[in-house]
């Protein structure tokens, strides 16, 4: 009985603290969108912009709605330079200004990035990268995808995570599901790969699903398409950081030639899985330098200005709050200076205000 109660009483501490964070995503989207319209947040910062996609897709985690992204395509086609990443990179390397330009990537390989991504990119001639991570094509998954999906499929509701000691997480709607996603996924990053995996085969091993990733021959239509190219996200991504030297050199070296095995291509360009500043260090930087990478992408908000490391680049994550209104429909305004680099200057000024 007072475990039954103790759980009530934590449901309903969520339930309120999932209204407090509706309330002030909607006043901090609010906020930014009149700074973006009455300060005119329009002036290009210098340096090279990076987006970082993951799906484009309804109704899913991580994903932008295809109407959306479409919209954004049109924008970056319109009022900036789109260019491939392995362009940009070169140019860096000679010392050339991006200053202006853009590059879109997408992280993990997700079916959708070939049928619903692709013929968008193709429409406004839009290069792209897409990392790959090769037990995504062999599986047609990946371990967090699965347990995402077993725990978080519902659209409002709550996890209880109690048994594996990641507590309970509640939910309203898409944007408190993604606070409740962030929330598990940090408790579990913080575990080891064995670990991790062990729960993850207890929550949703029974739970099945279909393919969600690209086959490995969708990915080698999209890598002949001339368009987009194909990076390195490792084989199972794993936290890098947290592996020992044998392990690390799999995941790196023998992910870059099972994936050019499989495209077929040459693979030169690398995303660290999760790609904060906590998953990556030197020795892991060594490692893809020394596999024949010639650049590598982090998660690390902010622009990349001349002189920059090749090697830990800097990426913008594009997600409903960064393109998002009050009123809840997508921001040209936003999205814009978004890509600009300035709205990333003044979201870190309200996240210190507030």
């Amino acid at each position: 009985m007072k475990h039954a109660t103790d759980r009530a009483h934590a449901a309903g501490a969520h339930q309120k603290q999932g209204l407090k964070q509706i309330v002030k995503r909607s006043f901090r989207q609010g906020l930014k969108q009149m700074l973006a319209g009455t300060y005119g947040l329009r002036g290009t910062e210098p340096g090279l912009s990076v987006l970082m996609y993951h799906r484009v897709s309804h109704d899913a985690l991580l994903s932008v709605p295809p109407d959306v992204f479409e919209e954004q395509m049109a924008l970056l086609a319109r009022d900036f330079e789109p260019v491939s990443l392995r362009n940009a990179v070169e140019r860096m390397g000679r010392g050339d200004s991006c200053n202006g330009c853009v590059c879109v990537t997408f992280d993990d390989g997700f079916q959708d990035n070939w049928i619903t991504a692709y013929p968008i990119l193709d429409k406004y001639r839009i290069p792209a990268t897409v990392f790959v991570a090769c037990d995504a094509l062999t599986h047609g998954t990946l371990w967090f995808y699965a347990f995402d999906n077993a725990v978080f499929g519902a659209a409002a509701g709550e996890a209880d995570l109690t048994a594996f000691g990641l507590g309970v997480h509640a939910w309203q709607d898409a944007a408190g599901k993604m606070d409740a996603v962030g929330r598990v996924h940090a408790r579990m990053k913080q575990l080891g790969h064995a670990e991790r995996l062990s729960i993850v085969q207890a929550v949703a091993g029974a739970a099945g699903g279909g393919r969600i990733m690209m086959t490995p021959e969708e990915c080698r239509a999209l890598a002949a398409s001339g368009l987009v190219d194909i990076g390195a996200h490792t084989v199972s991504h794993p936290i890098l950081t947290g592996l020992g030297d044998d392990d690390l050199l799999h995941e790196i070296m023998d992910g870059k030639s099972m994936l050019e095995s499989m495209i077929g291509q040459e693979v030169a360009l690398f995303s660290y899985p999760n790609g904060t500043a906590r998953d990556f260090d030197d020795r892991v930087v060594d490692v893809v330098r020394r596999a024949g990478f010639g650049a590598a992408v982090t998660t690390i908000p902010g622009l990349n200005r001349a002189g920059a490391n090749p090697f830990t680049l800097r990426r913008f994550d594009v997600t409903p709050g960064v393109y998002t209104g009050w009123s809840g429909c997508f921001s040209r305004g936003l999205f814009r200076s978004h890509v600009r680099g300035t709205l990333h200057a003044v979201t870190q000024k309200m996240t210190a205000a507030l």
